[in-house]
């Protein structure tokens, strides 16, 4: 089993999309957050089921696709730690600084 570690970015990445759509519906905002987090526990046991991430596949990035968000992350087999990179809304145009 991996473990999950959540990079600082990520972690002020995902309040901000919950700030953001908070301010529509706090009940959206919950739901979107819950399915992140949720999804990002089931890689502890499935590590490598996100897609290579096209974009970053030199630096080993894959991704998960969650509602509208693209969550990044990369695994490291030889420790076994799954790190959550960073989240971007799909239709976020991606810079070298995401990662």
């Amino acid at each position: 089993m991996a473990q999950v570690i959540w990079s600082s970015k990520a972690m002020r990445q995902i309040r901000e999309i919950a700030g953001y759509i908070e301010k529509d519906s706090p009940l959206n905002a919950r739901r979107v957050i819950r399915r992140i987090i949720t999804s990002v526990r089931r890689l502890k046991s499935f590590p490598e089921i996100g897609a290579v991430a096209s974009e970053f596949r030199e630096q080993g990035v894959r991704e998960l696709l969650v509602f509208q968000y693209r969550v990044f992350y990369r695994f490291d087999e030889t420790t076994h730690q799954v790190i959550v990179l960073a989240i971007a809304h799909g239709r976020q145009q991606l810079d070298d600084g995401l990662i």
